[in-house]
């Protein structure tokens, strides 16, 4: 038995000079210099498991209870963390831009899409006119105009993104393939 805070005798378990008294007057030393409810806590932990005779080596470890709210809390992070990552991956979409400009106020929201991609070359003495890819966006568009936007103008224009040439064989001149894009420009009006 010793003394406590409180000013009364508490026994716990046999006084022998087993571990029992070692672990009692090792808590009497902690609890002289630690006044924090952490190690109040820490103390009463030790306390119980003298009490019951348990062993120490569990007296540090998180209940089974603490374990499980730390891992909810870790995938309730986890979640929103990739939550937040769909979220910015859908921002930078046309309808996340589009979305984005609609709350923003604004009056005109613009926006620029691949229509199509022409890839060419040139081999020994004639011109490989390649290959051609074409997109169609009519449904974006009308996804666009159900947020609450109307179609203005369209323009095109082509994006040249390579060039080669070689000279032609038995004959004057060069033969030339040009790479590039076709992008349509997209203005819409809030309405």
């Amino acid at each position: 038995s010793f003394k406590t805070g409180q000013g009364y005798q508490r026994s716990y378990g046999p006084d022998k000079t087993g571990s029992s008294s070692r672990l009692i007057r090792a808590s009497k030393r902690l609890e002289l210099f630690i006044y924090s409810g952490m190690f109040t806590s820490v103390i009463a932990r030790i306390r119980y498991q003298i009490k019951w005779g348990a062993s120490m080596a569990g007296i540090f470890k998180k209940s089974d209870e603490e374990r499980a709210e730390e891992l909810a809390q870790k995938e309730a992070a986890r979640a929103k963390q990739e939550e937040d990552k769909k979220h910015q991956a859908w921002l930078q979409t046309p309808i996340g831009m589009a979305t984005t400009a609609k709350e923003a106020g604004n009056g005109f929201f613009e926006i620029e899409l691949e229509i199509g991609s022409s890839k060419r070359s040139v081999t020994f003495g004639s011109a490989d006119f390649g290959s051609h890819k074409k997109s169609d966006f009519t449904g974006l568009l009308s996804q666009i105009e159900n947020i609450g936007w109307k179609l203005e103008h369209v323009g095109y224009y082509f994006m040249i993104t390579g060039e080669t040439s070689r000279d032609k064989f038995l004959a004057s001149g060069q033969n030339t393939a040009v790479n590039g894009k076709t992008m349509g420009v997209y203005l819409f009006r809030n309405i």
